[in-house]
């Protein structure tokens, strides 16, 4: 296992697109924890995130999709990932 600070010549890209695919508006949402569990091999990185909810409504489900793509600002052996939040919020949550 190598991290991707252990060179200076290789890193991983992130990029975080939060979704709110519910019919409410979300108040807060906050990041309280990024882990970096990173393996460098030829086309695999670990990327682990925790979300902390602090909007009014109850969200219901947090999805993470990861998509392992080229980057030029990456060198050959690292990887971009683009990881996609997407919020589904309780109807019955909100009601009550």
């Amino acid at each position: 296992m190598e991290s991707q600070f252990a060179d200076n010549n290789k890193f991983v890209a992130i990029s975080l697109q939060i979704v709110n695919r519910s019919r409410h508006h979300v108040t807060y949402l906050s990041k309280i924890q990024m882990e970096y569990n990173t393996v460098i091999t030829a086309n695999k990185s670990k990327f682990q995130m925790q979300m902390e909810n602090r909007s009014e409504h109850y969200v219901t489900d947090i999805e993470k999709e990861s998509q392992y793509a080229d980057d030029s600002k990456c060198v050959t052996n690292s990887n971009a990932i683009k990881i996609t939040v997407i919020i589904h919020i309780s109807q019955r949550a909100i009601t009550s």
